[in-house]
């Protein structure tokens, strides 16, 4: 398994994935986290973790009636992939 910076690719795919499931379902036992994990080269857990990471980034989760409802502190990464590259 990986224990080095996550790869534009790596993110990417792990971003496609946070927007097909339910913030209930992010966790390292989720069969679809696992086949992920399993393809980039690196654990369920880091995966799932990672996902989470983007939700403290998500308006839809962290914004309730238009004020944030906790403070992020994510990694710049996290924040770069969520920007629209032209």
């Amino acid at each position: 398994m990986s224990t080095s910076r996550w790869t534009k690719e790596q993110l990417k795919l792990a971003f496609y994935l946070y927007c097909q499931l339910a913030f209930g379902r992010l966790h390292s036992r989720n069969p679809e986290i696992i086949q992920l994990a399993k393809l980039i080269g690196r654990t369920p857990g880091t995966v799932a973790m990672k996902l989470v990471n983007f939700a403290s980034l998500d308006p839809a989760i962290t914004m309730l009636d238009g004020e944030q409802v906790f403070v992020n502190s994510c990694a710049e990464c996290n924040r770069e992939v969520l920007v629209v590259e032209n």
